[in-house]
């Protein structure tokens, strides 16, 4: 009897534990990168849920579109793939091609070139891209600038000593435009 009963919750405590992991796979994310106003036709994005557990995943296409996914997603149709709903950190990487043929160590993949995306948005601990993702269909464009922009305020910014230039800031009062799309 006391094992029939242990057995039966058992079950019972898998089948909720199981049908409440997929249903908080609820939302799915898209969107494009552009890169100081030009689609991004390569790189990678990853958006890391702020209260922590598995970030979500996407490659960038030629036509500056992405999808996300958590693990492998939606093998069969990778725009399909489920993620959880709620406040994100995004991070974005870009890098040019590699020159010369270069690759990481011997006979290794190649080495990747000069970053094109800004620094600041290469970890989850630095990026100033926040973003709520909706129960549903999302569309999420990522407007950043690019390497060579952030690198010029810096300059400007370390010449005149006045702290750092306001385009770098994130404004409060765009948070609510966060959710339709991050602009950095």
């Amino acid at each position: 009897m006391i094992r029939h009963s242990i057995s039966r919750a058992v079950s019972i405590l898998a089948c909720l534990f199981c049908c409440g992991c997929q249903s908080q796979l609820d939302s799915s994310v898209q969107g494009t990168v552009t890169i100081d106003g030009v689609l991004a036709d390569h790189g990678t994005i990853a958006f890391y849920p702020a209260a922590g557990g598995a970030p979500a995943y996407g490659n960038i296409a030629k036509n500056g579109s992405y999808s996300l996914r958590v693990g492998q997603g939606n093998l069969r149709d990778e725009d399909a793939s489920r993620i959880r709903s709620g406040d994100y950190v995004v991070t974005v990487v870009v890098n040019a091609a590699a020159q010369n043929g270069e690759t990481l160590g011997e006979a290794g993949p190649p080495k990747p070139g000069p970053r094109i995306t800004a620094e600041k948005f290469a970890t989850k601990d630095a990026s100033p891209l926040h973003v709520v993702v909706k129960p549903g269909p999302n569309v999420v464009p990522l407007e950043l600038e690019g390497a060579a922009q952030t690198e010029a305020e810096t300059v400007n910014a370390t010449e005149t000593m006045a702290g750092p230039p306001a385009a770098t800031q994130p404004d409060a009062s765009q948070e609510g435009e966060k959710s339709e799309g991050a602009k950095q």
